[in-house]
């Protein structure tokens, strides 16, 4: 069974190649959007699912408390992809969200998951305590990697999440040395810190 997450209107800062930046403000009615639908992803966990059944991918709560101290230190150094199948690498993961609101502007969220199949899913935190990818409009989407670096000097990469539902955030990670730490700015927009998971 597939549980509905509160759609929220974001304000999203669309850069376009040529320089030009737009504002986009998507309004939000309350009207139902329907089934959002399962995303066909392996069981993280190896229990048996029914065909269809949505398997969350749950994180271990033994690495939030190392991604908590993350969070609290204060980021040095900036560490830079070699290549963009680096920088891929580099961002693939569950992370923590340090201070709210996140990249997407949001407060709902309790970090960010970037998968390898090229798509991305906000992190909630469930009754029981364990953290799980949300689901549906809003919640998720895909994910792609531009490399700037002719533009914007070696090892930049801009990592583009388009919002199912929506629009696209559209930022230049920022890894730091010491801890794991990753910043994603949405042009000035929003800011936020994560620690990986």
């Amino acid at each position: 069974m597939i549980h509905s997450t509160p759609r929220h209107c974001a304000i999203n800062l669309i850069g376009a190649a040529v320089g030009t930046v737009a504002l986009l403000a998507l309004g939000c009615a309350g009207q139902s959007l329907g089934d959002p639908g399962t995303i066909d992803r392996p069981a993280i966990d190896e229990r048996e699912t029914t065909p269809g059944e949505q398997v969350p991918r749950e994180v271990p709560l033994d690495t939030e408390s190392d991604a908590t101290e993350a969070c609290l230190q204060s980021p040095q150094g900036r560490r830079a992809a070699a290549s963009e199948a680096e920088f891929r690498e580099m961002m693939a993961g569950n992370w923590l969200l340090c201070t709210t609101p996140s990249v997407f502007g949001t407060t709902i969220e309790v970090g960010l998951a970037i998968y390898e199949d090229f798509r991305w899913a906000k992190l909630t935190r469930g009754e029981d305590g364990q953290i799980r990818a949300m689901s549906g409009w809003d919640q998720e989407g895909r994910w792609e990697s531009i490399d700037t670096s002719s533009m914007n000097g070696p090892g930049t990469y801009q990592l583009n999440l388009s919002i199912d539902g929506s629009g696209t955030v559209i930022t230049i990670p920022v890894f730091a040395e010491q801890p794991a730490v990753v910043r994603l700015n949405n042009n000035g927009v929003f800011v936020a810190d994560y620690a990986r998971l």
